[in-house]
């Protein structure tokens, strides 16, 4: 892989001073081909501009971009594109990536529909991101999905020399959890609902998702479960009480919402939940990655399923 950009004035940005925000974001993203080509291109523009000066006051959705350059870390989000998706000013990313790499997810007028899509654009961003924390940890980088479809999400290569792959799940706030914070919001009576058992329970599937995107690769396989901060907490009791048995997984206390959601996935995975241990047990490991608020990584887990790293 090549190396990130060291000249671009993204990486030289620091927290900009209240009144001058936008016209200094405006400044660096001319300058800047992440910005620009990739994470707020052109058909985006003027609609970011409006959301960052009329932020929304329902669920409080934010631009990850503009919350990392008014945080003063926005280049710990430009950078693994500069890396990994970019040639110059031309993007090598599929049509796919490039498309869900876009900061567009706020056009959606719904609070939740804009919730789902700003999942799936921050999932894509998490992949690289980690990608590059693994090269900070000593692994080669020998192929990513955002740049060649044949590929796992991340392959890369160990300081042990093993050849790895990697399928990055981000597990963030889920929509019951999310409804609950607009209710709040709104000033309505809400409740925690989600249970702790259904909350591992998501867990252990998003591992089952991650196996099943494994299976035809035949490199080490690591299941990555990166989990954010404010989420972390649905699954941290859970985790260091050892509620799931990984080298038999199976869901615990299966109650009539998690049953729902289950008849929901067989739709995709027929066989769930009667295949949950056999599928996890082709994964050579799973690791729980905690990500803090400015975008850096902590391997909480490693959990070895079979083989070793």
């Amino acid at each position: 892989m090549k190396q990130p950009e060291a000249t671009c004035a993204c990486g030289a940005a620091s927290i900009p001073e209240e009144a001058g925000a936008l016209a200094s974001f405006a400044e660096i993203r001319a300058a800047c081909p992440a910005l620009q080509k990739v994470l707020v291109p052109d058909a985006v523009w003027p609609e970011f501009q409006d959301w960052c000066t009329h932020p929304d006051d329902v669920a409080e959705h934010r631009s990850v971009v503009w919350e990392a350059y008014v945080g003063g870390c926005l280049d710990r989000v430009t950078s693994p594109i500069h890396q990994y998706v970019l040639e110059g000013w031309s993007p090598l990313c599929t049509k796919q990536y490039r498309q869900d790499l876009q900061e567009a997810w706020m056009r959606k007028q719904q609070p939740l529909e804009r919730h789902k899509k700003w999942r799936i654009f921050y999932g894509h961003l998490v992949e690289l991101q980690f990608a590059a924390w693994l090269e900070e940890q000593g692994y080669a980088i020998s192929g990513l999905e955002a740049t060649n479809e044949k590929s796992p999400d991340v392959e890369a290569v160990s300081p042990a020399g093993v050849s790895s792959a990697f399928e990055v799940k981000f597990v963030g706030s889920q929509d019951a959890d999310f409804e609950m914070q607009l209710k709040s919001l709104a000033g309505q009576p809400s409740c925690d609902t989600v249970s702790p058992y259904q909350a591992i329970n998501f867990l252990a599937f998003r591992a089952y998702e991650a196996a099943k995107q494994l299976q035809r690769f035949h490199a080490n396989r690591t299941a990555v479960l990166v989990i954010d901060r404010l989420t972390s907490g649905r699954f941290e009791p859970q985790l260091k009480e050892g509620w799931i048995n990984w080298s038999h997984p199976q869901f615990v206390c299966a109650d009539g919402h998690w049953k729902g959601f289950i008849a929901e996935q067989n739709k995709k995975y027929p066989e769930l939940p009667d295949d949950l241990a056999a599928t996890i047990c082709t994964l050579d490991a799973i690791w729980i990655v905690q990500q803090s608020s400015d975008f850096k990584f902590c391997r909480k887990y490693n959990i070895r399923v079979r083989g070793e790293l």
